[in-house]
């Protein structure tokens, strides 16, 4: 399923607003890309104390913005 699907499935009891939709889906994508973009730059220390592995950091750093 993809994310404007899983926003739309999640807020059926709101009328559709395909603007509000579209900024929640974007402000999504722009936080995963500063999440990423973090992980990509963080130290051995840094991932150890939100516990991840160097292996899943680079899994989840190397996703496109649009993955979850």
């Amino acid at each position: 399923m993809t994310d404007i699907t899983d926003y739309i499935r999640l807020h059926r009891t709101e009328p559709f607003r395909p603007v509000a939709t579209a900024q929640a889906l974007f402000r999504l994508w722009h936080r995963r890309t500063r999440s990423r973009a973090f992980l990509q730059r963080a130290s051995r220390h840094e991932l150890a104390d939100i516990g991840l592995s160097p292996w899943q950091c680079q899994a989840e750093a190397n996703k496109p913005f649009w993955r979850g």
